[in-house]
């Protein structure tokens, strides 16, 4: 893990920033000293060290500044922005599970992903002729395309391609 962190003005001097109470913005200076190579650090041990509340981190958490998870991690949503390490040089989180739910913008923030879950891991069949149900299917077996037309809408970020895999509608070269 590196020991020099770095934090992006274009960040830090927003109004969204700025509007938060000075000691939720000291928490967010220092979840970024403690965290992990890819954004990932425990808020309590931090908390902890600098007498911070539970208010700070959910402001933190309201204000879209780091994403909670179930098992007591947060992820820094801004972290590829304010820091940039050689790929050769970081070592790989302990919260891959986390990661996995994770996407990376354009502009290299984390966000969740919206659709359901990983693409290799569902098929989609055809129940009726408008409705569609999602079964999980196991890693051992091949999966089978659905009878379906080369495309099916399902919300706005997610799309069942022609051989029956979700997709991304932004990730679509058009």
């Amino acid at each position: 893990m590196a020991q020099k962190r770095m934090f992006d003005k274009a960040i830090i001097r927003t109004d969204n920033f700025i509007d938060m109470p000075p000691t939720s913005q000291n928490l967010y200076f220092h979840l970024g000293l403690e965290a992990d190579d890819e954004g990932f650090v425990s808020p309590k041990m931090v908390m902890r060290m600098i007498g911070s509340g539970d208010d700070d981190l959910k402001v933190l958490i309201m204000k879209g500044f780091v994403i909670p998870f179930q098992s007591g991690v947060v992820v820094i949503t801004d972290w590829k922005q304010n820091n940039y390490l050689d790929s050769n040089r970081i070592k790989p989180t302990q919260h891959q599970e986390e990661l996995k739910q994770l996407l990376l913008t354009d502009n290299n923030k984390y966000v969740f992903n919206k659709c359901l879950t990983s693409i290799e891991e569902y098929r989609v069949e055809e129940s009726n002729k408008n409705s569609f149900s999602f079964k999980r299917t196991p890693k051992e077996t091949k999966l089978r395309p659905p009878r379906l037309k080369p495309i099916q809408k399902i919300n706005d970020k997610c799309i069942v391609d022609g051989q029956g895999f979700l997709q991304r509608t932004d990730r679509i070269k058009k």
